[in-house]
């Protein structure tokens, strides 16, 4: 909706899930140390002692785990889209590339404020939020499951619904031609602060459901060490995504996110089992495990080079969107073929004029 529809290129990304994660959990988790009555100097110092304590008040009630989610989803959402209104006031107005390039310092800006302002999640100690999933035991994996689903069902929904829309065409018409769609009345600059913050209120719901499943947050966001929303994962990946299922194709881009899925399980997880398995004595394990460790960058960007060379437009292409389904146009079509044409104007009678000299004489 961000990059295909309207043309925002937010290198930014990570900057909303992490914040919809980060300020979720830890408003969640001040607001369990409330309910509680657990107070100390120091909360994120002895957040794994009062963590446990808040997970078994939860498995003795679920409903308020529940609530505590829901919450935590609410808070995460919009703390996102505050800052996704924030920051659309100085980059909004820019071109794409400078656009990009404000976001992506943004995104920078806020790992370092993460990293070392300590009541945010605990900076470089890191924070053990509550197992909001704790109620289910054994299942917790199959609920974040469904969960997940739900969410990405609902999302993928509305996305479909945005792009058949009005308002998808004309977040159409400013990304391919901005000039004419200003010439026919549109503002622009407020359109696409909307749909920045659109964008930013779903990623924020995205690190907060993320932050639900996997409880430890770490605030290094720019490294991949240590962090818990690495850039890679919540930026890069993202528009790989995009690019390789198609820009502005809804479908296309969940094909993209099923294909990138596959290739980061497979080489992650079962490749180096299948090896673990198999001794070779002239192979270096410690060099084996390192070239599996570099083989979904090598899948990913060979793939991502063969597609924007042989198909720019992804694996499914951007189609035309009706402003009626084919089933009312056809309905159209008919309608007007079966009247009679119309008489052509060298058919109809003259009008009869008057004449100039009788009106005068008269």
């Amino acid at each position: 909706m961000e990059f295909g529809l309207t043309g925002i290129p937010n290198f930014g990304k990570v900057l909303f899930v992490s914040a919809g994660g980060m300020l979720g959990a830890t408003s969640m988790y001040r607001i369990s140390l409330y309910m509680f009555n657990l107070h100390s100097t120091d909360i994120f110092e002895v957040s794994p002692s009062f963590t446990n304590k808040i997970d078994a008040h939860l498995v003795a009630n679920p409903i308020l785990a529940l609530e505590l989610g829901i919450a935590m989803i609410a808070i995460g959402g919009l703390s996102a889209g505050a800052l996704g209104y924030i920051s659309s006031y100085p980059a909004i107005r820019l071109r794409e590339d400078y656009l990009g390039m404000l976001l992506l310092g943004s995104a920078e800006l806020f790992s370092v404020i993460a990293a070392f302002y300590q009541p945010l999640v605990g900076g470089p100690e890191n924070m053990v939020a509550p197992d909001l999933l704790s109620p289910f035991g054994s299942n917790e994996k199959y609920v974040a499951l469904v969960l997940l689903a739900a969410f990405a069902a609902i999302v993928y929904i509305y996305a479909n619904r945005v792009s058949k829309s009005p308002l998808g065409r004309t977040l159409k018409a400013i990304r391919d031609n901005e000039v004419a769609s200003e010439a026919i009345g549109k503002d622009n600059v407020a359109i696409r602060r909307k749909m920045l913050v659109v964008a930013s209120i779903l990623s924020g719901i995205a690190g907060a459901l993320w932050a639900i499943y996997w409880s430890q947050i770490g605030a290094l966001i720019g490294g991949d060490v240590g962090s818990t929303f690495p850039r890679l994962l919540y930026t890069f990946y993202p528009f790989t995504i995009v690019i390789l299922g198609g820009v502005a194709s809804n479908f296309g881009v969940l094909l993209g996110a099923i294909a990138l899925t596959g290739i980061y399980i497979i080489t992650t997880e079962s490749l180096p089992s299948l090896v673990a398995n198999v001794s070779i004595s002239w192979v270096n394990p410690q060099l084996l495990n390192n070239f599996l460790n570099s083989l979904q960058y090598i899948i990913i960007g060979g793939l991502l080079i063969v597609i924007l060379l042989v198909r720019p437009e992804g694996l499914i292409r951007e189609k035309p969107t009706f402003t009626l389904s084919k089933k009312k146009l056809n309905e159209i079509a008919e309608s007007v073929a079966g009247k009679p044409e119309r008489r052509s104007s060298e058919s109809r009678p003259e009008p009869q004029r008057r004449d100039s000299t009788t009106s005068a004489g008269a």
